[in-house]
């Protein structure tokens, strides 16, 4: 989760000073949010399609490698995102983001039927849709969930690893949890980004927020429906 990679406060700040340069309507700075999540998005779909079979061996054979490198890609292009103020910098630092996940996502899909990736995917963009309507709606509800959903993420995610590491099973109950904690966070971002100014810069660097809770999200309910089947 992008929050993770900077303290939320420090996030709002930064992006509270970016003012520079021209100023977008809202409507054109949200299509922008938009444009940017569709191309990450694009980014991964022709990913999961394209990887030659010899990525995922490499990938299989040495997974540790492969999320370490993971981890420092994104977590540096989270900060290119977050500290540049040029948009075309962001904007790169977005698709070394898509990219990384990209990978991940890649990975996991190839364990799933195509029919279970179609509905975790359908899911997926239902479940975004309603939570950017009910933020723009009601935004003051989501404004108060910050604090509160960053504690639930982090205790889950502890809570899952620990539990991974004794029993040597992860309970399908933390997908559901990790469904409902993504959820808010799209809305909860969503909001977030309509505080800001509208700024090129400000929409690729929400984007990159939005985009994260959707990956997270679409991956638990791949999980979801792939132990349904």
């Amino acid at each position: 989760m992008a929050t993770t990679i900077l303290d939320s406060n420090e996030q709002k700040l930064l992006r509270m000073e970016k003012t520079g340069g021209t100023e977008l309507s809202r409507r054109t700075y949200n299509a922008a949010i938009g444009i940017v999540l569709v191309i990450g998005l694009a980014i991964n779909a022709a990913m999961t399609q394209f990887l030659p079979s010899t990525v995922f061996d490499f990938m299989h054979q040495y997974p540790w490698a492969i999320i370490i490198g993971f981890l420092v890609v994104a977590i540096g292009s989270f900060f290119i995102i977050y500290k540049s103020d040029n948009p075309a910098v962001s904007f790169l630092g977005f698709v070394i983001l898509s990219t990384a996940f990209g990978f991940l996502v890649a990975s996991i899909v190839q364990s799933y039927t195509e029919t279970t990736v179609t509905r975790a995917f359908m899911l997926t963009a239902a479940i975004s849709f309603a939570m950017v309507i009910a933020a723009t709606i009601v935004p003051n509800i989501f404004t108060k969930m910050g604090t509160a959903l960053f504690a639930a993420l982090v205790i889950t995610l502890i809570a899952e690893v620990a539990t991974i590491f004794i029993t040597h099973s992860d309970p399908v109950a933390f997908d559901y949890i990790f469904v409902i904690i993504f959820s808010l966070y799209i809305g909860y971002d969503w909001q977030k980004a309509q505080a800001y100014p509208p700024t090129l810069d400000n929409a690729v660097d929400s984007a990159a927020d939005i985009y994260v809770d959707i990956v997270n999200l679409f991956i638990r309910l791949l999980a979801i429906l792939g132990r349904n089947r």
